[in-house]
């Protein structure tokens, strides 16, 4: 994998999770609640850069 492609990559991970991050918190969630789950969330969003899309590829289907 290109260099490019795997920064473009781990660089949408990290915007996705800011973005679902603060969409939580502008819907009125407590920030402590989003920050309790971060770590899980984070650690998911990038082991899917790490091992590919797996199954989430054939549910986009």
């Amino acid at each position: 994998m290109p260099v490019t492609t795997a920064a473009a990559m781990i660089s949408a991970a990290r915007n996705a999770l800011i973005e679902e991050h603060s969409r939580r918190i502008d819907a009125g969630e407590p920030v402590i609640a989003v920050a309790v789950e971060a770590p899980e969330r984070t650690g998911r969003s990038f082991a899917s850069v790490e091992h590919g899309l797996g199954d989430h590829a054939r549910k986009l289907r």
